[in-house]
This record gives C-alpha cells, sequence and structure tokens, in this order.
C-alpha cells in the first residue's frame, strides 16, 4: 500500500497528471488520491496516520490497584460499594468489567458467585 502512495506522488510530482488522471490510472477514487497528496504536502510522507487507539480504560495506572486492593481486602463488597472506593465517577458495568477483565482469579469467583449471572441477568 505504501507503495502506492509513492506511485501516486510520484505521477503528480514527477509525471505532472492531475488527480483525475492518476485516479483513473491506478484505479482508486479521486478522493483517496487527494488524501495521499493532503498527506504528503502537510506531512511530507506517504505513510498513513496511526490510527486512534480507542477510549482509555477508566480504571487504569493507580485506579486498577486500588480496586485490586478493595476487591483483595472486601472480597464481599458489591459492586456499587467497589465503585464508591475507587473513587472514579464510572458504571457498575464497567467496574464488572474491570473485575472480569484484569483479575482472572477474580473474575472466576465473581461469575461463580452470580451463578452464571452477569449483574443479575440469567444467562442461557
Amino acid at each position: 500500500m505504501i507503495d502506492l502512495r509513492k506511485r501516486v506522488v510520484a505521477a503528480r510530482m514527477e509525471d505532472g497528471q492531475s488527480m483525475g488522471e492518476i485516479a483513473k490510472r491506478f484505479r482508486i477514487p479521486k478522493g483517496t488520491v487527494q488524501n495521499i497528496l493532503e498527506r504528503y504536502r502537510d506531512a511530507g510522507t506517504v505513510e498513513p496516520k496511526p490510527q486512534n487507539p480507542g477510549r482509555k480504560p477508566a480504571f487504569s495506572g493507580k485506579a486498577l490497584r486500588r480496586l485490586e486492593k478493595a476487591v483483595e481486602l472486601h472480597p464481599d463488597a458489591t459492586l456499587e460499594q467497589l465503585r464508591n472506593r475507587s473513587g472514579l465517577k464510572v458504571s457498575l458495568v464497567c467496574v464488572h468489567n474491570t473485575i472480569l477483565d484484569n483479575f482472572a482469579i477474580l473474575g472466576a469467583i465473581l461469575g461463580t458467585i452470580l451463578g452464571g449471572t452477569i449483574l443479575g441477568t440469567p444467562q442461557f
């Protein structure tokens, strides 16, 4: 894909072709040609922009360790109590999913305690 981007830039800079001609030549949309040329003009590279890693986790670093400690000290605590101890404004589902995703043993225990349910919803 990088090779195609380089050829698009070369066709424009060296051959002086229009965006429409380049699009026809390489059988790609004219908008794609425009995006490649703009990226080259603005950033000086044909490398694609880095992908957005998505939403940052609510529990990370100190907050995650605080949650882990709270679960260890109070294994019978409800999700609401754990949320309150975390100091974060998150949903109960967020606390639940964080426990399941980050603490494999605790997630297994939570699954056993809930008897095959997730937040009180039977799983069939």
